[in-house]
């Protein structure tokens, strides 16, 4: 029997897990770029009492047949958007979860919003200790497993409905463990089903894994019968009967959705869509990146090859499923971490009693110091002290309960937008969309996260890329703004990675464009009609000394973000820009610069060769 001590050693560690769990997540409110049009699409619900029937936030999700064929020859055929409209099942396939956010937004507005999605987190890992424990695992195996999940769960954090998927698919892991152990709590797999595919797309991953699991369950039915000669008995084939049984009622309770089947495809079509390179979450993990999922996956793999003897089928294939499916696209890690945690947690008790059983090991560890450790239990206490400490830390220095959308969004030129009342339409940063569709209604976005059209996509990166092939008509992304009836362009100067954005640089030249604004974090510029240099005359800026200071000001903060390389990449396009400006002197220092960074670059040296011609000839 436990010591009381070790009983209390072991709740003080988890419960300073856990509210470490709690504070840490406490912040990243979007950093999915999707929170905004998520809680915006729960507001339209909660306030309307239907879902949505078309796009509400967005003036480019129906692309009339005149704007589609614009810059088709300008890229490959590959790179080209589909003939029909994609996407439009994001409107609905997440209605629940959104109103539920929606509701903890009315209920304490962003600060209700992150603690309520703090809250879900923490109920998530103590489900996943119970799931842990029941299933056999020691505390010591337990608690470190959930350390690593919780490690893998921060790049997962932000307020979006996926969510409530994290906690429903613990919760079907939990319902499995209670099959393998005889339970029979997985009756309620398709209710939970029908709740979850109406609460999050997410339901489809969980259908893959429980299916997966009975696909387990009957390959054990059919290797013992059929290949061993032995027979189950009576009690196992008819729970095995009721498992597939409830796996494919749970089938069709999932279609009880907005979408119908088309839900179960919606994830295979955006990730072969233009949008699915376009998105991270779709990429596959880089070793780099995702430090925790790589070390996750490591000890699974190899504390699994130690206990493959112990596990079922069934585990095995639940494993392996999400190891292949997590290498491929990076949403799928958390839901890898948090499936496969079951199986390391036993595969670890397993070697430890294994390691206890051999007698060099019990020379080591059956001495009277050891014995007394283990007696009074100073593991634990040494655990419960370290959790401890570090939960102070956390709070102490700031890593936590930071309840704001983040310094990457444009909030002080949105403010501005809205007291000037700038016309519509407005072309946005694709990044942006989210955050523009609550903090600035009054103006439907070009794009955003949703991915409902694939040509609007299509011209975005016309647009963005300032494609200068020539047409019957004049420049494609000039003719791309004329055609969508753009006033005004909301950006920031540089893009992701360091180089100064090319619609930018084109904006920079062309005397049809105004800037009106600019303040480190973001530019915008008007459409210079006549009828608008009228009206906002007093908003006017001298254009190329702006967007000079404008690009300087963000290139302040390049360093931190993208290292080097983005530095390098920030010096050279801004000196393409100045000498595109003939201003030699200044473009000169900028690739001098570049060459400090990346010595010996002939292009470069080329580059500051023919500075020196055009200045000499000068004089």
């Amino acid at each position: 029997m436990e010591s009381k001590l070790k009983l209390l050693a072991r709740s003080i560690a988890l419960i300073s897990l856990l509210l470490t769990i709690f504070s840490v997540y406490c912040n990243n409110i979007d950093s999915s770029n999707d929170f905004g049009w998520h809680l915006k699409n729960g507001e339209f619900i909660w306030q309307n009492h239907k879902l949505p029937e078309k796009d509400y936030f967005s003036f480019t999700s129906d692309t009339p047949d005149y704007l589609r064929n614009i810059g088709l020859n300008a890229v490959a055929e590959y790179n080209r958007p589909a003939n029909y409209k994609y996407g439009f099942t994001t409107l609905t396939h997440s209605w629940l979860g959104q109103v539920m956010i929606y509701a903890s937004y009315l209920a304490g507005g962003l600060i209700g919003v992150v603690l309520m999605k703090s809250l879900v987190f923490v109920v998530t890992f103590i489900l996943l200790y119970l799931t842990l424990r029941k299933s056999g695992s020691g505390f010591g195996s337990s608690f470190f497993v959930m350390l690593l999940v919780a490690w893998v769960g921060v790049d997962f954090t932000s307020c979006r409905p996926q969510i409530f998927s994290f906690f429903l698919f613990v919760s079907m892991v939990y319902l499995l463990y209670d099959y393998k152990n005889g339970g029979r709590k997985f009756y309620i797999l398709p209710p939970m089903m029908f709740l979850w595919a109406n609460i999050h797309a997410g339901f489809i991953v969980g259908f893959a894994g429980l299916a997966t699991y009975a696909a387990g369950e009957f390959s054990r039915y059919l290797y013992t019968g059929y290949y061993r000669k032995e027979s189950l008995s009576e009690k196992e084939q008819c729970k095995i009967q009721h498992l597939i049984l409830v796996t494919f009622i749970a089938f069709f309770a999932g279609l009880a959705n907005p979408n119908g089947y088309t839900i179960y495809l919606s994830g295979l079509e955006a990730k072969t869509s233009l949008y699915g390179p376009f998105i991270q979450e779709f990429q596959r993990p880089l070793l780099n990146q995702y430090p925790a999922y790589w070390v996750i996956l490591s000890l699974c793999i190899v504390f699994m090859v130690f206990s493959l003897k112990r596990l079922t089928l069934a585990e095995i294939f639940f494993v392996l499923f999400f190891i292949f499916w997590s290498l491929n696209t990076s949403r799928l890690m958390i839901f890898f971490s948090l499936g496969s945690s079951v199986v390391l947690a036993q595969s670890m008790s397993h070697v430890s009693l294994w390691l206890a059983e051999r007698a060099w090991f019990k020379k080591i560890t059956k001495t009277p110091f050891f014995n007394r450790i283990a007696a009074y239990g100073i593991y634990e206490i040494i655990v419960a002290s370290a959790a401890t400490v570090f939960f102070v830390y956390i709070c102490v220095t700031g890593r936590a309960f930071r309840f704001e959308f983040g310094a990457s969004y444009p909030e002080k030129a949105v403010n501005y937008i809205k007291v000037n009342q700038f016309p519509k339409n407005l072309f946005n940063e694709f990044e942006w969309g989210s955050y523009l569709i609550w903090n600035l209604p009054q103006y439907p976005v070009f794009i955003d996260g949703r991915c409902l059209n694939e040509t609007t996509l299509f011209h975005y990166r016309l647009i963005t890329s300032a494609v200068n092939e020539n047409m019957t008509d004049g420049l494609i992304w000039k003719q791309l703004l004329d055609a969508y009836k753009i006033e005004l362009i909301l950006t920031s100067a540089l893009e992701r990675g360091g180089p100064v954005r090319p619609l930018v640089r084109n904006l920079f030249f062309d005397p049809q464009w105004d800037l009106v604004y600019r303040d480190g974090a973001a530019i915008v510029f008007l459409k210079g009609t006549p009828e608008n240099r009228s009206r906002y005359r007093r908003s006017l800026l001298p254009k190329q000394e702006g967007i000079y200071n404008e690009i300087i000001a963000e290139g302040q903060k390049v360093d931190g973000l993208y290292g080097a390389s983005g530095v390098y990449w920030y010096y050279k396009t801004f000196a393409e820009l100045l000498m595109d400006a003939k201003n030699y002197e200044k473009a000169k220092d900028m690739y001098i610069r570049c060459l400090e960074i990346n010595p010996n670059n002939k292009y470069i040296e080329n580059k500051i060769m023919s500075i020196d011609g055009i200045l000499n000839s000068a004089q």
